[in-house]
């Protein structure tokens, strides 16, 4: 619906975000925008909107959250509720002569198109007038008049009247007559996102014996799951395991793994993570993201090595420019007073560039290295011995 952008004032990142987005893709872009908190100013800048009148309408201080329940609401509507909702919206701008609209008001109008009109095909006085005469509307009026008179009526001046006293506006999609708009959502209760209560999920159902019909419901699995859990859920679909059962839909809260999984034969490997990710402090799922950006992480098993080892990765959340990893870099290596005599005399530019992608790494979330000066890639699972008879 829309295509927005975070900026906060002295990062050099835009931040871009699909709206409507999930709870666990907001946080994640406050995360790479770098705001840690209800009290950081920052802007949200609309680029682009499936209506493309809409967005000279919505504030420069939108709030992000109200802008995504907006576009969750006007992504539920169907295409005549939407049209209803321009007419609500064209209406107020005239009123206030094209001056941006409070999102709490956009969002009541999206509660409020049960009480418009619509006539279709419908855009100027004439043609409202002439739909007018052809469906009876004016029949009161022009009795007693004959065909030939009726005929000879000014169809525009007709609609104008018309227009005018219904107080009726004329879209891109036809003639709306708007209804009042009806308060049900309130700023007072802007609702900010919260973390979800799962890492993972799956639709999952059994797959069809031989030569039966593909009508299996599918059941809904979150992780972490316990055992029990789990094993009720095989129960349910009459399965006796995750063998005999096929997946619809996968979803993950973190967006590096969101194409990750494609074999419901890791599917206890994948419960095992999100257990282990379930443990994880906030600063930690950071550190994760960071480095499954940073080594193109392509598989649970790979993600699963390194949330067991994060504790070898330095993520320096905020460090958001390339000098910043030169600077940082030599302050490791020399004693304060040299790091002092040597700065102006150092591109850090370019001796950054010079580290990125070996040592250092510019993430979304900061810049990431590892304790031990190595290199940053993906973990391999260890080779298992081989003994020869």
């Amino acid at each position: 619906m829309f295509e927005v952008y975070l900026k906060k004032p002295g990062c050099t990142a835009d931040i871009r975000l699909q709206l409507p987005a999930t709870d666990a893709e907001l946080l994640d872009a406050l995360d790479r925008a770098h705001i840690v908190n209800e009290r950081d100013i920052y802007s949200v800048t609309v680029y682009q909107c499936e209506k493309d009148y809409l967005p000279r309408f919505i504030p420069e201080s939108a709030n992000l959250f109200e802008l995504n329940l907006l576009a969750k609401r006007l992504d539920g509507l169907d295409n005549w509720e939407r049209d209803c909702f321009e007419g609500l919206v064209t209406r107020e701008s005239i009123e206030t002569d094209y001056a941006p609209i409070k999102l709490e008001r956009l969002i009541n109008m999206t509660y409020s198109t049960d009480g418009c009109q619509i006539a279709y095909n419908v855009r100027d006085d004439s043609e409202l007038g002439a739909f007018y005469l052809e469906n009876g509307f004016y029949d009161e009026r022009l009795r007693g008049m004959s065909e030939d008179m009726i005929a000879m009526l000014d169809t525009e001046k007709l609609g104008r009247a018309s227009h005018l006293d219904e107080g009726g506006i004329f879209t891109a999609g036809g003639y709306v007559i708007p209804g009042d708009i009806r308060q049900v959502y309130s700023s007072d209760n802007i609702p900010y996102p919260h973390k979800p209560d799962y890492v993972f999920a799956l639709d999952i159902a059994k797959l069809p014996e031989a030569g039966d019909q593909n009508n299996q419901s599918y059941v809904t699995v979150r992780l972490p799951a316990a055992d029990d859990e789990i094993n009720s859920i095989f129960e349910k679909l009459g399965t006796e395991g995750i063998e005999g059962c096929g997946f619809s839909r996968y979803e993950s809260t973190i967006p590096q793994l969101s194409e990750a999984f494609g074999f419901l034969e890791d599917f206890h490997e994948l419960n095992e993570l999100s257990r282990t990710m379930a443990t994880l402090k906030h600063e930690d799922i950071r550190k994760l993201k960071a480095v499954l950006e940073a080594t193109d992480c392509e598989s649970i098993h790979e993600a699963t090595l390194i949330a067991d080892s994060l504790d070898e990765y330095d993520l320096l959340y905020g460090v958001i420019r390339t000098e910043d990893a030169a600077m940082l870099h030599l302050q490791k290596l020399l004693p304060r007073d040299e790091y002092e005599a040597l700065c102006p005399h150092i591109n850090m530019y370019t001796y950054a560039r010079e580290l990125m992608g070996e040592e250092m790494r510019q993430t979304a979330y900061g810049l990431l290295s590892r304790y031990d000066g190595g290199q940053l890639e993906a973990p391999k699972p260890e080779a298992q011995d081989m003994t020869m008879y």
